[in-house]
């Protein structure tokens, strides 16, 4: 006799009706969230460019900067004896090449008839330097080095067209940068001045002339415009984080160099008449005067880097914007369709799932399993008893899949077994085919005893665990790995040459010794372990696995932390 079941009720109308319900509200979802995602996408596209801005006007004030510190070495080959003045010369020249390949990174980008004239004004600069360094220390004429340092000051001055275009394109581009852009160009030019205050000091202690009245009153102006820069980023204190970075870059610029920087230049020349102390030579001189004025260019750097991280914080913060608004965007879809896929499950399918299970118990079958549902009383006596065999028949595979689970895994890790490994590799070993060639690691936990009489057994199966954990993440889903003893791991690759199996242990290594476990006392341990390789085609895996064992105990025997193939 046949039987003619149906297999859906009449709820195809309804059905559509709430699909299309849901449809419009997911529609709806989709355009609130475009709307916020597109805002935080414009703020990403916004600090992004703004960072990116930053960072590329730092490079125009490095070049700067490394124009203006040529100067120093400069300056002491000018002032080098005659015994020493290759050793200058080469460092000299060491700074030339520094500026040249700063020069050369950003010329691609600037007009040409800019950085002509920089390049023109170096080149003639250098010329006169040389030229003035390569007389005898004797001969050296205060004119001459007076000139050489006036034609780099000319370079820079050219060089500073070339910021100011830049600073004047990026300004175009996104005026909001004019306060970043300002305080990089105003730290630059204060560096630039500290360093020309200092210049006019090296003729005379070259020469052993006093300083021409001509360079007293430039030297004055410059030293005016130098403190008219500091009195306009003095204000910059009142917004910086008390203690942070750049509130002690400020503090040591003030110290060192506009009170130290300064009273050492005002003494070689003496202008203090506060203090008499012996004349330095120009070479002396030099180097304590740029060191008292590192902190001017540290302080730069450290300013547009502090605001390049701004708008990356920014840009950090428009990612998370633009995450949330998918996520809850696809929250509310998901929600959305779970609610229908509910409705349709609770309401609109219990019947049939009865009718199946009533089916399948009249012919003497599993019921197809079913989730718990809110039935009309008429039938919740049926489905009742239907739940009952369904949680036995599922309590009956759990219980046969914990049984697997236990005579297959090791209970504290969770890593495979030795036996389960073992036999893995007994089958491989006795495979013909290529991809089944056995390669096995043993890896074994250095010191791992004095873990455990340390800080205890509990801790020493948390560093057990962990290592587990690392040696998962590290390998492929293909590939077995295993707890072979205590503190000894097994990983069984297939199909991998010997070398391939040698980088996978050296990764393994370098994974391990990279673990940092924070005990419960606060305490941090840091592992390493030791390996050992064998394997091959036509090598019963008793053999694999005593080559090893043997490669690790050599790997223990040269040491720890090796591998060793067996």
């Amino acid at each position: 006799m046949k039987y003619d079941i149906p297999t859906q009720p009449a709820t195809s109308g309804l059905r559509g009706y709430l699909w299309i319900i849901a449809l419009l509200a997911i529609g709806c979802t989709i355009l609130f969230a475009g709307l916020s995602a597109r805002s935080s996408y414009m703020e990403l596209q916004d600090a992004k460019t703004r960072a990116d801005a930053i960072a590329d006007f730092a490079r125009y004030l490095e070049a700067g900067t490394l124009i203006s510190a040529e100067r120093g070495p400069a300056n002491s080959y000018m002032a080098a004896p005659d015994g020493v003045r290759t050793e200058y010369r080469e460092a000299w020249e060491q700074a030339t090449r520094a500026t040249d390949a700063a020069l050369a990174d950003l010329v691609a980008h600037v007009p040409e008839d800019l950085m002509k004239s920089v390049i023109s004004r170096l080149k003639g600069a250098r010329h006169l330097v040389e030229r003035a360094g390569e007389r005898p220390r004797l001969e050296r004429r205060y004119g001459d080095i007076q000139a050489a340092i006036d034609a780099m000051f000319t370079a820079h001055s050219d060089y500073e067209s070339v910021l100011r275009w830049r600073m004047s394109g990026a300004l175009q581009q996104d005026p909001a940068l004019v306060d970043a852009l300002f305080k990089g160009i105003t730290l630059a030019d204060l560096r630039e001045q500290a360093g020309r205050l200092g210049s006019f000091v090296i003729p005379p202690l070259v020469t052993g002339e006093p300083i021409r009245s001509r360079y007293i009153l430039e030297s004055q102006q410059v030293r005016g415009r130098l403190l008219a820069t500091w009195m306009l980023l003095e204000p910059l204190a009142a917004s910086l984080t008390p203690g942070s970075e750049l509130e002690q870059l400020l503090e040591a610029t003030r110290q060192d160099f506009f009170v130290k920087g300064l009273m050492l230049r005002d003494q070689q020349l003496g202008l203090d008449a506060t203090e008499t102390r012996p004349r330095l030579d120009a070479i002396t001189f030099t180097r304590q005067y740029v060191a008292l004025m590192r902190p001017l260019e540290q302080l730069r750097t450290a300013l547009m880097e502090d605001i390049r991280l701004t708008q990356l914080r920014r840009e950090n913060a428009a990612w998370t914007g633009l995450v949330q608004s998918l996520i809850l965007m696809l929250t509310i879809v998901g929600l959305v369709v779970a609610l229908v896929l509910a409705m349709q499950y609770y309401i609109f399918s219990p019947l049939l799932d009865a009718s199946r299970a009533i089916v399948a118990l009249a012919f003497d079958q599993t019921p197809p399993a079913t989730r718990p549902r809110r039935h009309v009383a008429e039938i919740r006596l049926v489905h009742s008893a239907l739940a009952i065999v369904a949680e036995k028949l599922t309590e009956r595979r759990r219980l046969t899949e914990e049984l697997h689970t236990l005579a297959t895994t090791d209970g504290l890790t969770g890593l495979l077994n030795r036996r389960t490994v073992d036999d893995i590799g007994h089958r491989l070993a006795l495979g013909a085919r290529s991809m089944d060639v056995p390669h096995l690691i043993l890896a074994d936990l250095d010191h791992f005893k004095a873990i455990n009489d340390c800080f205890g057994h509990p801790v020493g199966d948390q560093v057990l665990r962990e290592v587990a954990a690392v040696l998962r993440r590290s390998l492929r889903a293909g590939d077995h790995v295993a707890r072979y003893g205590g503190e000894e791991f097994a990983i069984l690759l297939e199909g991998q040459t010997m070398a391939e199996t040698a980088r996978v242990a050296r990764k393994l290594r370098k994974a391990v010794k990279s673990l940092e476990i924070e005990t419960p006392q606060g305490s941090v341990i840091r592992l390493t372990a030791s390996f050992g390789i064998a394997g091959g085609s036509l090598l019963p895996w008793e053999d694999i696995v005593r080559r090893a064992d043997l490669a690790l105990y050599a790997a223990k025997e040269a040491g720890r932390d090796r591998i060793r193939i067996g």
